[in-house]
């Protein structure tokens, strides 16, 4: 194990990370939130989806997989 930076206190709790269905839960209250899930996703989407079929269809699949996740939201399996 190595040892904490010196600016950085021993006895700190490391930074806590909101997980996916933390934001999504959030997001039914505030839909603004589900711009974390977006700003997380949307490169490797839009990269897989160029490589596989170009740089149009990228731009349309991934807004369009990204429109589809906020509607469906609701549905989204906490326990995951």
């Amino acid at each position: 194990m190595t040892a904490p930076p010196k600016d950085h206190p021993k006895d700190s709790a490391p930074p806590s990370e909101v997980t996916d269905a933390q934001v999504i839960e959030a997001s039914w209250r505030d839909p603004d939130r589900f711009a974390v899930v977006f700003d997380r996703y949307f490169a490797s989407i839009h990269r897989y989806v160029h490589l596989r079929l170009g740089e149009a269809a990228a731009d349309d699949l991934a807004a369009e997989t990204f429109l589809r996740a906020f509607r469906g939201r609701d549905r989204f399996d906490l326990a995951c």
